[in-house]
């Protein structure tokens, strides 16, 4: 007496006496409903129906889940492709561009190192994003002409869409004083950027004088005034 098994409960099924196994084997009963599979291809179950076969795929690919009751398929391995990267400083000394509240937009006008560097504008001091991903950014600033009644300063990573959410305030500028008489000023962030959005460096110093300028480089190595970012993940 025959007997077939059956997927759907893992037993073995009487077909009854005289009982044949369809040709090719139905699923129902076992098989896969297909004859001659296309040679390296994935088996793929659905339910009672005849299996599907995926692929075969090229070389690198995988077999990639597409969401719940969908077939997977062979794609390829998702890879960064893009990539950029910027350094840049000031290439002077800049003077009384803020104090007395002005936000200043700090123009890094010499690109010392840029991987797509098209994408940092050393005319405008602006970093316009080739791609949606992962950034990180950092900046260092050396302020020159801070006085005791200038009582605050913000330095402010300027995006597109979030004006005044990466600003980093200090109180009392002029307590950070260096041997020299000036302030330095940086941080570092991560920042998620859509494509073509942009992001720029802004200075403001408050209740003064417009007295407050930034020290531009000292040598070839001394570059106190600077900007630079890169993507780090799409």
């Amino acid at each position: 007496m025959p007997y077939v098994f059956n997927p759907f409960t893992d037993n073995l099924d009487n077909i009854g006496p005289g009982g044949t196994l369809s040709n090719p084997v139905t699923p129902t009963q076992g098989g896969t409903g297909v004859s001659n599979p296309t040679a390296n291809t994935v088996p793929i179950a659905e339910g009672a129906s005849n299996f599907n076969f995926v692929g075969p795929g090229t070389a690198n690919q995988v077999l990639t889940s597409n969401g719940a009751g969908v077939d997977p398929s062979f794609k390829a391995i998702s890879t960064q492709t893009s990539s950029s990267a910027f350094w840049a400083n000031t290439s002077v000394s800049l003077s009384n561009v803020t104090g007395d509240g002005t936000n200043y937009t700090v123009v890094f006008d010499n690109l010392t190192y840029g991987q797509n560097g098209s994408a940092y504008n050393t005319s405008t001091g602006i970093y316009t994003a080739p791609s949606t991903g992962w950034y990180v950014f950092t900046y260092a600033m050396c302020l020159t002409g801070v006085t005791g009644s200038h009582t605050d300063c913000n330095c402010d990573l300027q995006t597109t869409d979030a004006f005044g959410l990466l600003y980093r305030s200090i109180s009392n500028p002029a307590a950070l004083k260096d041997p020299a008489g000036n302030v330095t000023v940086y941080d570092s962030r991560v920042v998620h950027l859509a494509a073509t959005n942009t992001i720029k460096v802004v200075v403001s110093v408050f209740s003064g004088a417009k007295v407050v300028g930034l020290l531009g480089p000292q040598s070839t190595v001394q570059m106190y005034t600077s900007f630079g970012g890169a993507l780090i993940s799409l």
